[in-house]
């Protein structure tokens, strides 16, 4: 003999119910995620490509301080 506990018409509407809410609440917490997501992507993006100008900034002023330092080293030796 198998015990099958009764569960009422209304206990299970009220169980879809809470699983339609807790759906939809998973639903709008993936969407805010993906917003913040696109955001974040958007933000390395534009990290990057400072990153990228400034490192060649960084390679031209290195250049030039090298050349600078050529001539002091140029001249001296005359002085």
């Amino acid at each position: 003999m198998c015990i099958v506990a009764k569960i009422s018409e209304k206990q299970v509407l009220q169980s879809i119910e809470a699983l339609e809410y807790k759906i939809n609440s998973l639903i709008e917490e993936k969407d805010r995620l993906y917003v913040e997501y696109q955001s974040l992507k958007e933000d390395n993006e534009d990290l990057e490509k400072e990153l990228q100008l400034l490192q060649s900034q960084k390679e031209r002023a290195k250049m030039k301080a090298e050349d600078i330092l050529q001539r002091i080293n140029e001249i001296e030796p005359s002085a």
